[in-house]
């Protein structure tokens, strides 16, 4: 299901990360940070991963842009990279909070949705809650979301400190107990935020019973609960 040392997973023929962000090197440049255009970076790993795992359609969970709103690099960007990964696969693009609209730089070809069913998973970004309908099927299982960017804070005896993406896994706290996955954000860029310092983001994350939330580091290393790594 995890793609080994990949923030990716595959559900049946289909491939999904989250998170993209594309543009934040931009948001980077405009501070002071000089980046090089990532785009074709991002599309080169994506598309290596596509033919890695045999993937028939890929499932963008969300914030496939940095800017909430359209900026002028936007319009030639996200249509250069969506129009490249769709002359190759199948995409589905689900929008996060940052994807303000998106549909106006996605193409008649590319479905837009906000949540998705595959089999016995429902995929949404994480920033709104899900409607009861859904929430109530008995046919959905699990629950997978982005939006957390979610990492995990080691903290050395000397005190230096160190954040790596992972896996988060655990369940709702409601009595129809559904299983949620967290997952890290596929733009390196993005950086992760600390779960286990910083807490979770969105209605969907905050569903959890997060203390008993298993963590994974992307090589398939298993650390335990998330209240037995927790730090101050």
């Amino acid at each position: 299901m995890f793609v080994r040392n990949q923030p990716a997973m595959k559900i049946g023929s289909s491939l999904v990360i989250a998170d993209l962000h594309l543009g934040i090197e931009d948001e980077l440049n405009r501070n002071g940070v000089n980046i090089a255009d990532q785009t074709s970076v991002l599309l080169k790993n994506i598309l290596s991963l596509v033919k890695k795992t045999r993937a028939k359609e890929i499932i963008l969970l969300g914030d496939i842009k940095n800017s909430i709103y359209i900026k002028k690099e936007d319009r030639f960007k996200i249509p250069f990279f969506l129009n490249k990964l769709g002359d190759r696969i199948k995409v589905l693009l689900i929008k996060g909070n940052h994807d303000g609209r998106i549909e106006k730089l996605a193409g008649k070809n590319i479905e837009v949705c906000s949540f998705v069913k595959r089999g016995c998973y429902l995929l949404t970004h994480g920033h709104k809650k899900i409607p009861k309908k859904l929430l109530k099927d008995s046919k959905t299982k699990s629950i997978i979301i982005g939006h957390n960017h979610s990492g995990i804070r080691f903290r050395d005896r000397f005190g230096v400190t160190s954040t790596e993406p992972c896996w988060v896994i655990g369940t709702t706290k409601t009595k129809a107990k559904k299983q949620v996955i967290l997952m890290p954000a596929f733009n390196p860029l993005v950086g992760a935020i600390a779960i286990n310092k910083d807490g979770v983001l969105g209605p969907v994350a905050k569903s959890m019973r997060l203390d008993n939330a298993k963590i994974y580091l992307l090589d398939g290393t298993y650390l335990g609960h998330l209240k037995d790594v927790r730090i101050k």
